[in-house]
């Protein structure tokens, strides 16, 4: 499944999911997508023509407040990969370079991650894309 958006006059953004798994249920019963997808931009020159494209593959996180200063996140599709940070954005940052280090334990193996769904219900208030660029990822 693709879909494409135009993003102004200099770019388009494309995204394709990785896999045809369903969408999980979130807390209030809406749809949303746990699993990565590959996000990419495409710069466009004043003639038309595609001068540059960055792919980024998005992670589907939840990023939950705990207690001051304590923010846990969780990548929602990949199991063993949560962190947590004092701010929301700190989180950000750490589920970042877990999802990195995941990627890279798994490169260097010769193995692929397994997405999973999550066993439950996702507060919809909570999720967050965390996006890691395929060149480095």
């Amino acid at each position: 499944m693709s879909a494409s958006i135009s993003v102004g006059k200099p770019a388009t953004v494309t995204a394709a999911k990785l896999t045809d798994l369903e969408n999980v249920s979130t807390a209030d019963g809406t749809q949303a997508s746990v699993f990565p997808y590959v996000y990419e931009v495409r710069t466009v020159d004043e003639k038309g023509i595609f001068s540059q494209i960055e792919r980024h593959l998005a992670f589907p996180a939840s990023i939950t407040y705990e207690a001051p200063g304590v923010y846990v996140g969780i990548v929602l599709a990949l199991p063993g990969c949560a962190t947590q940070g004092s701010t929301r954005e700190e989180t950000r940052d750490m589920l970042k370079s877990a999802i990195r280090e995941v990627l890279d334990m798994h490169r260097r193996a010769g193995t692929k991650p397994t997405y999973v769904e999550p066993a439950g219900p996702v507060d919809p208030s909570s999720l967050a894309n965390i996006y890691v660029d395929v060149e480095n990822s």
